[in-house]
């Protein structure tokens, strides 16, 4: 695989896998978050992009979503040797619920990711995909906690904690998962202070690199749209220790 010079030496490479079941808002918004660095120019100077990102299915070209949205999967998962970190997003389940065994290529190609060195992570009920492969088998997960029990169900192996916003676990923490809604957030910025550090520059600084100049102002904008202050918002959403397990 080629990757651009402006990528930097040594890009994390995300595969975020679409199907024909995927939420188009969760795929979407992680793509937009991870690729963030680069749109927006966040990174350290001379740091380089930390994390390139492509969307992998089982065919590459044009795919729709559950919701009849049609995107472009970049590349066939058949192309893909090797990968740093498999992100599935949320799924939505119809009437019938989850019905195993419609991806045996997805399920075989993340498994044999993850014996390459790749993180498994799930967004909501991505969950449903990457249980298939058995990796996640007594292995605590989370999941959207309207899912809790049919997901129960269907891998009655994989302890599942529905009230938990993320889950870290794995002999190197290498299985990630994320619970209800939004909390995909929650995964993708453990992601990234993970494999970028802490997102622990100054507010001053922060607002500077996404072009504010003036900070105070920032700091208020800020305040209006999250309803809390800079500090606070880092507080509230630092990863804590219990999530992992």
């Amino acid at each position: 695989m080629t990757v651009p010079l402006s990528l930097g030496p040594n890009p994390r490479h995300v595969s975020l896998v679409a199907l024909p079941d995927a939420a188009v808002s969760t795929l979407f918004g992680i793509y937009d978050v991870k690729n963030a660095f680069g749109l927006m120019g966040l990174s350290r100077p001379g740091a380089g992009v930390p994390f390139h990102i492509e969307i992998v299915g089982e065919a590459e070209g044009p795919l729709g979503l559950a919701s009849g949205v049609p995107i472009q999967v970049q590349r066939a998962v058949d192309t893909i040797e090797t990968t740093d970190i498999v992100i599935v997003p949320s799924v939505v389940l119809g009437a019938e619920g989850w019905v195993k065994g419609r991806y045996p290529r997805l399920v075989d190609w993340a498994r044999r990711m993850h014996g390459r060195g790749a993180m498994l992570c799930s967004a909501c009920s991505g969950i449903f995909l990457l249980a298939e492969t058995g990796l996640f088998d007594g292995r605590d997960a989370t999941v959207h906690f309207s899912y809790a029990r049919v997901f129960s169900a269907a891998y009655p192996a994989v302890p599942v904690h529905p009230d938990r916003v993320l889950v870290i676990s794995g002999r190197h923490e290498e299985l990630v998962s994320s619970g209800a809604s939004t909390t995909w957030h929650d995964m993708v910025l453990y992601l990234i202070a993970r494999y970028s550090g802490a997102t622990d520059a100054p507010v001053d600084e922060i607002a500077w690199r996404v072009g504010y100049e003036d900070a105070a102002f920032f700091r208020r904008l800020f305040r209006r749209t999250t309803g809390l202050a800079p500090g606070a918002y880092r507080k509230r959403f630092r990863i804590a220790d219990f999530a992992r397990s």
